[in-house]
């Protein structure tokens, strides 16, 4: 039996499988959609969770996106956030390009539907398909993500929620009481989990004794800080256009990621020279 874990993000998605010999889990990395972040522990591949419809009406997915820029030149035809859209009480409206109808749902599965192919072209061939998911939309996704699995051909799916995989994913080899904060890119999740000791068959299991989420995230973040730039200089969203708005969203979330390298930030880092530079 071969498991994948599917880490499906607001703007990144991560994918790991158990070695079968060493039942070791090794994250996967793809050709056609991944980048390199680095991390504690080295280089994890990561797979952008962006989707571009191109001209002809043909989907480019993941590191394509994100390297061409081609939402930036093009924001109209970019789906991103479109996990953190699948999980809202309300859905948005669907988009219309070139007369052709996009529901989130169906780009959603397709993003999904690109990383099965790209694992069989790998010669990985999933019995078993877990999926990590927010605390607040477990219900939510519960029927879609079993749906979307069955049509891949996945005989067993398995849901999880996100903080509870990260108490567990992070080795807590001792019995005690975790709270978990997983501030991601569409969510916040705060879980308080209760994890136990491994068995005999070396498994880890957790009980979450309490849990709450807040629809706020990372992509929250890059629009304040676009917002507050546009104000300083008295400017507005309406004035810069679509373009200009995704420029700059681009550059916020550069800013806010050199946050987590540096120790010390000036009161000035969000000056016209700096968004400019």
């Amino acid at each position: 039996m071969t498991t994948v874990a599917i880490d499906f993000g607001t703007t990144n998605t991560v994918v790991s499988f158990l070695e079968p010999d060493t039942q070791t889990p090794k994250t996967i990395r793809f050709s056609a959609l991944s980048r390199l972040l680095k991390g504690a522990d080295g280089e994890v591949p990561v797979i952008p969770t962006l989707v571009f419809v191109n001209d002809a009406g043909q989907l480019i997915l993941g590191e394509q996106v994100r390297s061409q820029r081609l939402g930036v030149s093009q924001p109209d035809r970019l789906f991103k956030s479109f996990k953190r859209d699948l999980a809202a009480d309300f859905q948005p409206p669907d988009r219309h390009i070139d007369g052709q109808r996009y529901p989130i749902a169906w780009i959603s599965e397709q993003f999904l539907q690109a990383i099965w192919q790209q694992l069989q072209q790998q010669q990985i061939e999933p019995s078993q398909a877990v999926f990590t998911v927010p605390v607040g939309a477990f219900e939510r996704y519960l029927g879609w993500f079993r749906e979307v699995a069955s049509r891949l051909g996945a005989a067993d799916v398995r849901l999880v929620d996100e903080s509870t995989a990260a108490a567990l994913g992070y080795a807590v080899h001792h019995p005690r009481i975790v709270l978990v904060v997983d501030f991601g890119g569409g969510t916040l999740d705060l879980s308080l989990v209760q994890t136990t000791e491994a068995s005999k068959s070396d498994v880890r299991r957790a009980e979450v004794l309490a849990k709450a989420d807040a629809y706020i995230g990372g992509e929250d973040v890059d629009r304040w800080i676009v917002e507050d730039y546009l104000h300083r200089i008295g400017s507005c969203r309406d004035a810069i256009g679509a373009i200009g708005w995704q420029s700059l969203a681009e550059i916020a979330e550069r800013l806010k990621v050199r946050l987590s390298t540096t120790e010390a930030v000036k009161e000035s880092w969000l000056d016209e020279e700096t968004f400019m530079a």
